[in-house]
């Protein structure tokens, strides 16, 4: 199926619009002659009663006892149309003097003006008695032709009208291909672009009707620059950081293939397990990442009682935090229930208690609460670490970044995906360091409404 033309659709309507103004002009305009061209016959009736009135008021003498003409020169007709008019002269009511078209008998018998049938004709007639004159005159035209004198008028007036129709047209036509110049301006810079040519669309020259268009246009344009410079920057930083782990891993097979001796071997190999298992981690968090990213993210929005998730994230952490002599403290209370998608869930709290265990020293304390207060649930994660600097509170949410100096292992991807899977939920994340030191996480979730049934 074609694509709609707006070319095509304006002048459709316009034409329309004058074809419909024509055909009312027209419709007008003949009225308006009927009207007239009666008004005319009306007046000529009229007249010519007045004068037959006048002419027969001293003739009465000449009609003889069986009110009959003196002579016969009625009955010679002068002009073509002579049949097409008619008039009576009557006394007593019987007709004294009549054309040759008219019939013997009165044709009408009332004063005033009537359009009547008469021998298969159609008449306009009038029946006229001047005061004092004995004499009644009944003069009338056939309605015929009335209606080709209507018509000859009508069409006279009709024809530079339906003429000027194609003129329109043609006019129409090219004052829309004018107008529509600046789309076509439009097109053809879009169309010149190359795909790395994302700047916006210069709307100095475009018409209001189709400015807010293009503003859209620009906006989705710098949204996909947006995009576009996001993957790269997340690209550039995947293979960086992939780089070093997979560096690591080649050196440790080298030295395994090369060891002299079991010990030697199984240390090479152990350390390869690490690295894969830390590059297998840091391949889920990429993964993780670009799930949540938009306009990737589809999360469920399900009932999530926040305090037993949490639960089972310090359940498969608790033996990492007793390896590293950590005290894993767990305050959680319920009807803490939030709506949302508990996998998300699951990997924001396992991103955050994980983070407080790494950067917490051996024999230090990670805190998990969870509670309710002013219609949210607040996750609380606190840790006896050495907390971050306020100026770069905000700057540990980008994709890896890592702090300067820090030792402890990780990718630089945890805090990213924690504020991702926030927003997703719009919650709110606070950052503080304890006075005691250490760091509290703060995550604020707007409970979750009871539906009615």
């Amino acid at each position: 199926m074609a694509a709609p033309s707006i070319k095509r659709r304006m002048l459709v309507i316009l034409l329309g619009i004058f074809a419909v103004v024509w055909m009312s002009v027209a419709t007008i305009t003949f009225m308006n002659v009927r009207r007239e061209v009666r008004d005319v016959f009306d007046a000529q009736l009229a007249q010519a009663a007045r004068v037959l009135a006048t002419l027969v008021r001293d003739e009465v003498k000449e009609f003889g006892e069986d009110g009959s003409i003196a002579d016969d020169a009625l009955s010679i007709q002068i002009h073509d149309l002579e049949p097409d008019f008619m008039f009576q002269v009557l006394l007593n009511n019987t007709v004294v003097m009549r054309s040759q078209s008219a019939p013997l008998a009165p044709i009408w018998d009332r004063p005033g003006y009537k359009s009547l049938e008469e021998s298969g004709n159609r008449w306009r007639v009038l029946r006229y008695q001047a005061a004092g004159n004995p004499a009644v005159i009944i003069v009338g035209g056939r309605r015929t032709e009335r209606t080709r004198l209507v018509q000859s008028v009508a069409i006279e007036a009709m024809w530079p009208l339906l003429l000027a129709l194609p003129v329109l047209a043609l006019a129409t036509l090219v004052g829309i291909r004018q107008a529509l110049l600046p789309l076509r301006r439009v097109r053809d810079d879009i169309r010149r672009r190359t795909p790395e040519e994302l700047g916006p669309v210069d709307t100095s020259t475009v018409p209001k009707e189709i400015s807010r268009v293009i503003i859209a246009l620009n906006a989705l344009f710098a949204r996909l620059v947006e995009a576009l410079e996001r993957e790269r920057r997340f690209t550039s930083y995947a293979a960086h950081e992939l780089r070093t782990p997979l560096a690591a891993l080649k050196t440790q097979a080298h030295v395994a293939l090369a060891a002299r001796d079991d010990r030697q071997r199984q240390k090479a190999v152990e350390n390869i397990a690490a690295g894969v298992e830390r590059t297998a981690k840091l391949v889920e968090q990429l993964l993780t990442l670009a799930r949540l990213d938009p306009p990737h993210a589809e999360l469920r929005r399900d009932a999530v009682d926040l305090g037993a998730a949490v639960r089972d994230v310090v359940g498969g952490l608790r033996d990492i935090a007793n390896a590293n002599n950590i005290t894993l403290v767990v305050d959680v209370h319920d009807g803490a229930v939030i709506e949302g998608d508990h996998a998300a869930i699951t990997i924001l709290a396992r991103n955050l208690i994980d983070n407080a265990l790494r950067y917490t020293p051996a024999g230090g304390q990670v805190s998990v609460t969870v509670a309710c207060a002013d219609a949210a649930a607040i996750l609380t994660v606190s840790d006896s670490g050495p907390g971050i600097p306020e100026g770069e509170r905000r700057a540990v949410f980008e994709r890896f970044y890592r702090m300067v100096g820090s030792k402890a292992e990780g990718s630089g991807l945890g805090l990213s995906i924690v504020q991702r899977i926030a927003e997703l939920h719009k919650a709110a994340i606070d950052l503080a360091n304890r006075p005691e030191g250490g760091l509290i996480v703060t995550v604020r979730f707007p409970l979750r409404k009871e539906r009615k049934s």
